[in-house]
């Protein structure tokens, strides 16, 4: 294989470390916010088994059809559950730690925690700083749907997550 000096050289070291970036699970308490995973029924790790284009929502994920039906079923049965998801794409990559669960009001709902490494191209090489954490949109309702272009292979149906107001927030 040649290697390209410059932006590209940098994007395919980058994304030959992101693996090891995943190798152990985040469980820092800024990302279990006061959690009890002993009281969350666990769906399992899921890992993308090739990156996201441009063109796609998602890479392939085996076993999708199972950790769809873990949470669907969490979901129908209002019964605590969790599972991760990570991805990666050409120069990047973030764990989706999924978890259903009651709100404070007892109201049920699905939080989306995403984990990114926070990697940066110094004077010395990359440098590897604390991970990022963020949350897509509070979801208040999940449905099937029927797969699009872009969407994880898989089946014919797919999951949809929607905040509040009915907007889409992510597909599955």
């Amino acid at each position: 294989m040649r290697m390209i000096a410059g932006a590209g050289a940098f994007y395919l070291t980058l994304a030959l470390c992101l693996p090891s970036v995943f190798a152990h699970p985040l469980t820092a308490p800024e990302l279990l916010q006061g959690r009890d995973l002993s009281s969350y029924d666990f769906g399992g790790d899921y890992q993308a088994t090739e990156g996201i284009h441009v063109w796609q929502r998602h890479g392939q994920i085996p076993k999708i059809g199972r950790l769809r039906s873990f949470l669907w079923s969490r979901w129908q049965s209002k019964r605590k559950g969790y599972a991760t998801l990570t991805e990666s794409g050409v120069d990047t990559g973030w764990t989706i730690y999924i978890f259903v669960e009651p709100t404070e009001s007892n109201e049920w709902h699905i939080v989306l925690r995403v984990v990114s490494p926070n990697i940066q191209r110094g004077p010395d090489g990359i440098v590897r700083k604390p991970h990022r954490v963020s949350d897509l949109p509070e979801v208040r309702s999940l449905a099937h749907a029927k797969r699009q272009s872009g969407d994880t292979p898989g089946a014919s149906k797919i999951l949809v997550f929607r905040d509040k107001d009915g907007k889409e927030v992510w597909r599955l």
